[in-house]
């Protein structure tokens, strides 16, 4: 199936709320090829048949208030030229993406004569008949073109969408250097506010030790404050991280890019366990010489 990315602007160009996917296809292809979508067959016919249709996902049509039947306007900037659409249907998409699809005909013929981009495509969107055919496929339409002035680079649907991440740059170290930048700093402080509050208890934990409490049950209590406290601000980041990846999902603009944003349990056990590890790392000093402290010392500490 033919795939040309329209770009364009729609209503206020200024606006990032007015931004989503915009795409010349060929209709009769696109609901065989994302098999996925739902829309009702009198509305895939029209769509179809006539030249100047589009249709839109739920969640755009939502959006915008959009019904079939009304008429859209995309003002062209990547193409010299402006499209005046009608939808004429709306399909519910699994993923609830922003999308809206128009023919890729009457792109082509709305562009003036001449013009380079009017015989071009972007890209072309092949389904495989399962997933372990997709590879052998790939290396067959990469073969094909290997010596053609348009050499092809095949990929599945999701290092397509990863390749946009690839234009930042080294994202994943960029991202690790950070986390290892803030870690360091809260070992630091957690650190340094773990062992005032132990120095500031010394004299509890010569009480402690005077009415029984061995060293090995002290130093207990003081790691399992300090597992205790970084737990819950663990949780509360991750409450935190749950509710800002709603937000940037609803966010004006965010389209498509951050659709699938969301904190997952495996992140959310990992962040637990870093947690609960700074918090172990900045007590085991101060509890291991709290501990060990005699009665009396204790006692004259001057914490």
């Amino acid at each position: 199936m033919l795939w040309q990315f329209f770009g364009g602007t729609y209503g206020d160009s200024n606006d990032p709320r007015n931004f989503f996917p915009r795409f010349a296809v060929e209709p009769s292809k696109l609901f065989d090829v994302f098999s996925e979508f739902n829309i009702s067959q009198e509305e895939r016919s029209v769509f179809e048949h006539e030249r100047t249709a589009a249709v839109a996902s739920q969640s755009v049509a939502n959006k915008y208030g959009w019904r079939p039947g009304q008429k859209i306007t995309f003002v062209g900037d990547i193409f010299p030229v402006n499209l005046e659409l009608t939808l004429v249907g709306v399909f519910d998409d699994p993923e609830n993406r922003e999308w809206v699809f128009f023919n890729q005909e009457y792109l082509r013929e709305s562009l003036p004569v001449g013009d380079p981009a009017r015989d071009s495509i972007q890209a072309f969107v092949v389904q495989a008949t399962n997933p372990g055919e997709v590879t052998r496929i790939s290396q067959v339409i990469d073969q094909h073109f290997a010596n053609s002035p348009y050499p092809t680079v095949t990929k599945t649907e999701r290092a397509f969408q990863l390749s946009f991440v690839g234009f930042l740059g080294n994202l994943k170290l960029f991202l690790a250097a950070i986390c290892a930048a803030v870690t360091f700093t809260m070992l630091l402080v957690s650190g340094n506010t773990l062992s005032m509050s132990v120095r500031e208890r010394t004299r509890e934990m010569a009480v402690l030790k005077t009415v029984g409490y061995p060293p090995g049950e002290i130093l207990s209590i003081i790691l399992g404050e300090a597992t205790l406290t970084t737990l819950t601000g663990g949780l509360i980041g991750c409450a935190l991280a749950y509710l800002l990846c709603g937000v940037v999902r609803g966010a004006p603009g965010a389209g498509n890019w951050f659709s699938n944003l969301s904190l997952s349990p495996g992140v959310a056990t990992m962040a637990l366990l870093v947690a609960v590890s700074i918090g172990l790392l900045s007590a085991v000093v101060p509890a291991i010489t709290a501990s060990r402290l005699s009665i009396v010392d204790s006692l004259r500490f001057q914490g």
